[in-house]
């Protein structure tokens, strides 16, 4: 038995099959050639392979993550069958005389740049989807073909690292658990695993090919993963595992209570989801509302531009599960760690440095108004708070609240209903957002403090790198600090302000919420019963 060790970024125990994901690197040299027209045979063989898949993809994909979370299927299979693209293709090999891998990178390059040069936003970042859409066909030229999540199971998925897109597009039906050599406890892949309840252990060395169709045991509270672990291992484990369920079975009693001190204080525990199926896991877990929708996990899933409908579909569904309990949806916050195909974000900018949150939304209309379309008509179908991600000045929430007055007018226009009563909240999560929160509370509705982004801009460290979080983390003083004079504002300007970052689930920092006035607590489903029942008895 081999014991590798990592950090518990997600409780649970399990054991199964272990399978290692890569993501294929192809690398493409120019060969030349006597005769082009094995070449182009070549290409169009791949060529129809990969629409092929794609066309499975798709059909796959609208039974996991809906119609239009599955598009970015269609629109990779659309773009291989563009005419212009394959022609310019075909000439390179006949003209030039060269393999088809050459041809097919390099008028993938050429073409990429002249979509990424439109001013378009939406256009421009069609590149991206081109790029992947040929590497398909570069990776069945070269004989490695493309490794996809969730195809057998159930599974142990180990990887170097995973990406939120890539973690969101699992079949969590079929994944076990995750462990990675990379990441760290704050970053947005090990929350989202938190949130789905899927145990995952990260930083963990050792995670290699050759642990691919092993046995193993994984520990998602400790760090600990045993290979190959013996009978004596198993028991014990699943002596520990049974300890913990039974004090799960424990906590059921608190699922319909309210949330309050011994001496009368009371606070609200809502749920912080990613997807509209985890609304019943909050329910199950007596989440008093939804405190934060992660709405770009609509985005991640399918890899591409989820259209109004289909956001409206998924906000209401959320609204009308939590049947008038307060719901608060995050607008699109893509950027940093969490890329779509179909951006070409800034890469490198793992600090969320360049566009993200708020400011790509305001620099991309085209992609900010259909959302706030879907936002205003799925009002009236519950208790609905908007809350704008990485504001850090009063003129964002301004050119918000224009662009809704705009929508409104229209949505007037064709007769289309919405409530008046829709909350529009900050986060804040920068220094600047809470140094200026006496001026954002003058403009806002509500306050959400989100404590993982505040702590990584606020002591100068990037929340993905496991051993800087580690440290850094351990004094966090001066983020209290900033929380602190946040909430002296928020009730000074009269409106009410939450937490809904990782720690708003710290059992050691409740008290002082509570000294604070902060009025709720957002936490993955999970984690809400054990900070109730330790709050209900202070």
């Amino acid at each position: 038995m081999v014991t590798l060790s990592g950090r518990g970024a997600s409780g649970g125990i399990v054991t199964g099959t272990v399978r290692y994901y890569a993501r294929a690197a192809v690398r493409v040299h120019r060969r030349e050639v006597e005769d082009p027209n094995p070449e182009l045979r070549r290409f169009e063989r791949a060529r129809g392979i990969a629409v092929r898949d794609l066309t499975r993809l798709c059909l796959s994909g609208k039974r996991s993550v809906g119609e239009d979370g599955s598009l970015i299927f269609r629109v990779h299979q659309m773009m291989l069958e563009d005419p212009e693209y394959c022609a310019a293709v075909r000439r390179m090999i006949r003209e030039e005389r060269i393999n088809a891998e050459y041809a097919v990178s390099t008028v993938t390059a050429e073409f990429a740049r002249m979509i990424g040069r439109e001013e378009n936003g939406y256009i421009s970042t069609r590149a991206a989807d081109l790029r992947d859409a040929a590497d398909r066909i570069l990776s069945i030229l070269s004989g490695q073909g493309q490794p996809e999540l969730g195809d057998d199971g159930p599974f142990i998925l180990a990887a170097e690292d995973l990406s939120p897109s890539e973690t969101v597009r699992m079949d969590r039906r079929k994944v076990l658990a995750f462990i990675t050599a990379g990441g760290s406890r704050y970053s947005h892949t090990a929350i989202l695993a938190r949130t789905m309840g899927i145990p995952a252990v990260i930083g963990v060395s050792g995670v290699c090919k050759e642990l691919d169709g092993q046995q193993a045991l994984v520990d998602g509270f400790t760090g600990e993963i045993c290979i190959a672990p013996d009978e004596q291992t198993i028991r014990r484990f699943r002596e520990y595992s049974r300890r913990h369920d039974a004090d799960e079975e424990r906590l059921q009693c608190y699922r319909d209570r309210k949330t309050a001190t011994a001496d009368g204080r009371r606070i609200r525990l809502c749920a912080n989801i990613s997807t509209p199926d985890e609304v019943e896991t909050a329910r199950q877990n007596g989440a008093e509302g939804i405190g934060l929708f992660r709405s770009e996990f609509l985005y991640l899933a399918g890899g591409g531009y989820p259209s109004e409908a289909y956001q409206f579909s998924a906000y209401r569904r959320i609204l009308e599960a939590m049947a008038g309990r307060r719901v608060v949806i995050r607008t699109l916050d893509l950027g940093a760690d969490k890329r779509t195909e179909a951006m070409d974000l800034n890469a490198g900018m793992s600090l969320g440095l360049g566009p993200r949150g708020i400011r790509l939304c305001l620099n991309c209309p085209e992609l900010f108004r259909p959302q706030l379309r879907a936002l205003c008509r799925a009002s009236v179908y519950g208790h609905l708070a908007v809350l704008l991600p990485m504001v850090t000045s009063t003129r964002e929430i301004t050119q918000v609240r224009d662009l809704l007055r705009g929508i409104r007018a229209d949505l007037d226009r064709e007769g289309i209903r919405y409530s008046d009563d829709m909350e529009l909240g900050v986060m804040i999560e920068t220094p600047a957002a809470a140094i200026l929160s006496d001026q954002l509370a003058q403009e806002a509705d509500f306050f959400s403090i989100g404590t993982n982004d505040l702590t990584q801009y606020t002591l100068a460290l990037d929340r993905q790198d496991g051993q800087i979080a580690a440290f850094a983390y351990e004094d966090d003083t001066a983020v209290m600090r900033l929380i602190a004079l946040t909430a002296e504002h928020a009730h000074r300007a009269g409106i009410p302000v939450g937490i809904c970052g990782e720690m708003a689930g710290s059992a050691e920092r409740t008290e002082e919420f509570l000294n604070m006035g902060i009025e709720e607590l957002s936490l993955p489903p999970h984690t809400i019963l054990p900070l109730r029942e330790k709050i209900c008895a202070m």
